[in-house]
Order: C-alpha cells, then sequence, then structure tokens
C-alpha cells in the first residue's frame, strides 16, 4: 500500500536489491533468499570441464545406478525405456533460455519404449545441512521440442547413510506432483514448501527433475538455474561470479588440460622402478579423488634430462583419502630413468585431458 511504513530491513532491500545482490523476499518476518551462497553449486550451468557425453555408448545410462555426468558439473543423467538410440548430454554456450547464458542439454536424444529423463543432483549432507528442520523449495527453468505438452516432476530425496547415493540408500521426501510444460516453451518449474523437518538433509540430498518424454526421435531437452533455497516459495535464481562457480566446482572435479596452462609440462613424479609417480597439489579442498579419467594416452609423454617415454597408462595411487593433493601412478616405455630422478608428466598437444574426480555416483 502507498506510503505504508516498511520494516529497516524491508526498506535496505528494497533499495539495494537489484543492483545484483540477489532476490529476496520478507515473510512474516523472515528474510529469503538474501545473499545467500547458492546452495548448488553450478546451478546455472556455466562451468562444463568434461568432455559431451554421448549416451549410446556401452554403458547405456538405462537405470539410476547407471546415472552418468554430461559436460556440465554437478548434473547427472539417466533414463527409463528399452533403449538410447542416439543423444548427447553437452552444454549449450549460448543458451536462449534463462538468464545466464548456458544450460545442460539433452542434444538429439532418441528414446524407445516408454521414455522418461532424469536429471539428478547429488548434494553432500556438509552442504545441505543448512536445510536442517527447514522449509525449502526447489525450482528449475526447462525447455524441450518434443512437440506435445509433457509433464515434469520435481522431487527430493534424502540418503539413509552420510553421503551414500545408491538406489537402496535413498527415501522420497516429497514429489512436486508434475506440471505440463508446453513444446519449445521456456517454463520455471517450481516445488514450493516443502518440509524437511522430518527428514536429515545433513546426511545428503538427491534432487530429481523427471521429464515424462515418452518415446521420442531426436529431441532435446535443456535445463539451467537449477535452485534450491530456504523458504515457502521460490525466489528467482542468484547469479554467482563464474570464477566463484569455478573454484567451487573443482572441489568435485578437476579437469587438466594443456591450454589451461602457461606450459605443456603441468606436474612433476619421482620415478619409482620402471614408473613415475605424480603429486598434484588442488587448488580447493576436496572430499577425495576416487578415480581419473583421461583421454587417449598418446597426447601425454614422460620426460626426464631430456629423454622421453612414451606414457603406456595412468592409475590412482592415493594411499588413503587427501582433501590437498593426488597421488597417481604413470607407466610407461622407452628410455631408462634413474630412480629418484623428477621428471616431467607433458601433455603433448591440447587434446589430452585428465579428470581428476572427486564426484558422488548413484
Amino acid at each position: 500500500m502507498a506510503g505504508q511504513p516498511v520494516s529497516e530491513e524491508q526498506a535496505y532491500f528494497d533499495r539495494i536489491g537489484p543492483q545484483g545482490s540477489g532476490p529476496f523476499k520478507l515473510d512474516n518476518g523472515q528474510l529469503y533468499g538474501v545473499f545467500d551462497i547458492p546452495a548448488l553449486v553450478n546451478g546455472g550451468m556455466n562451468v562444463a570441464q568434461r568432455e559431451n557425453r554421448d549416451l549410446t555408448d556401452a554403458t547405456k545410462p538405462l537405470a539410476y545406478g547407471d546415472a552418468v555426468y554430461g559436460a556440465v558439473d554437478r548434473v547427472l543423467v539417466y533414463f527409463d525405456g528399452s533403449d538410447v538410440t542416439n543423444g548427447t548430454f553437452t552444454q549449450d554456450a549460448l543458451a536462449s533460455i534463462g538468464t545466464t547464458g548456458h544450460a545442460a542439454h539433452l542434444s538429439n536424444l532418441s528414446l524407445s519404449g516408454s521414455g522418461v529423463a532424469h536429471f539428478l543432483r547429488l548434494e553432500r549432507g556438509q552442504n545441505m545441512a543448512r536445510f536442517i528442520g527447514k522449509t525449502v523449495s526447489m525450482g528449475i527453468i526447462l525447455e524441450h521440442n518434443i512437440g506435445s505438452a509433457k509433464t515434469v516432476t520435481l522431487k527430493i530425496y534424502e540418503t539413509d547413510t552420510l553421503n551414500t547415493f545408491s538406489s537402496g540408500n535413498i527415501t522420497l521426501i516429497s514429489s512436486s506432483g508434475g506440471e505440463s510444460v508446453s513444446d519449445s516453451t521456456e517454463t520455471w518449474v517450481k516445488f514450493e514448501g516443502v518440509d524437511l523437518s522430518s527428514a536429515d538433509p545433513g546426511k545428503g540430498l538427491v534432487l530429481e527433475a523427471e521429464v515424462d518424454t515418452g518415446g521420442i526421435s531426436d529431441k532435446n531437452i535443456r535445463i539451467t538455474e537449477w535452485k534450491l533455497e530456504e523458504g515457502p516459495q521460490c525466489t528467482p535464481f542468484v547469479h554467482e561470479d563464474e570464477a566463484v562457480t569455478r573454484d567451487r566446482c573443482t572441489r568435485y572435479s578437476l579437469m587438466l588440460r594443456a591450454e589451461a596452462w602457461s606450459a605443456t609440462s603441468i606436474c612433476l613424479g619421482m620415478v619409482t622402478g620402471s614408473n613415475s609417480r605424480a603429486l598434484f597439489n588442488h587448488p580447493e579442498m576436496v572430499q577425495f579423488v576416487h578415480s581419473i579419467e583421461y583421454s587417449n594416452v598418446g597426447h601425454f609423454g614422460l620426460s626426464d634430462k631430456g629423454a622421453g617415454k612414451t606414457v603406456t597408462g595412468l592409475s590412482l595411487s592415493n594411499a588413503g583419502p587427501s582433501p590437498v593433493c593426488t597421488r597417481f601412478d604413470v607407466t610407461a616405455s622407452g628410455a631408462t630413468f634413474d630412480a629418484g630422478d623428477a621428471t616431467h608428466f607433458d601433455f603433448l598437444d591440447t587434446s589430452g585431458w585428465l579428470l581428476l574426480d572427486a564426484e558422488y555416483y548413484t
């Protein structure tokens, strides 16, 4: 009402809110969505460290336990249906939906049978503890070109054991009941006022956006601005500096490429017998690196005192979980190195990549 006095808090946020501090809402004296560090890392789909994922690989993601990451950090996907005959899980870097300019994209997706696409986020308990005893709301922006309207359902699960996301260890807290999303229509799908007072988010949460696609051929689904927040209603997406988002993403996975460094030799190792052991210090503290993925070994080399070896394989050699560094062994053939020598692990060209993976899996 015009001329009606407002609280000092409301007046303050009325004044600074439009200047990029983030959306807000005052509900019965409680402020929501103000200055929060976004609970969901990379909810705007800005960071995409991984390679695009061919969904027709030998292990097709046709069950919860087979869910896979695509190019975009922190988002997995799996499907219901009899087969995935085409499709790539990639990133739109000039996305036409949302306001971040980025989206996770199921591109040219073909599903046979009664298809359903399940987007997932596996959220660690230490990051979700802020929601213990709270009411939360979850929103996501979604667009598809399947033709007819499709039902999108948002779900929140809790884990029964700390940070254990296997199918037998999650319990559904609540489901949105479904919202119809028309063809080629950017839609803000909301799941509001979810009571977590009987759950324990401190053990971890699984967040799901389920799209009832049906059998489809060469169709596209895009998502962005996935947000979980305290409060009875969804508020607009809070933008975070992309450099901050990228730093937060490296706690979960870190992609090393030649073009990201001033030189092609990115780490040093000590020769141990016929192999070299590389030690890489993480720029951010991580839970632990449990696996490494890498490109064809032909993109790597090993060198010492001007001599070179041909890399034949890499394997993780952590003696135990470490939040600050990762060790991996490099096996190679060719020149003989002296035990105890420092060696260079080299990226020979910009097609080589090495992913240190600390993500959780289903």
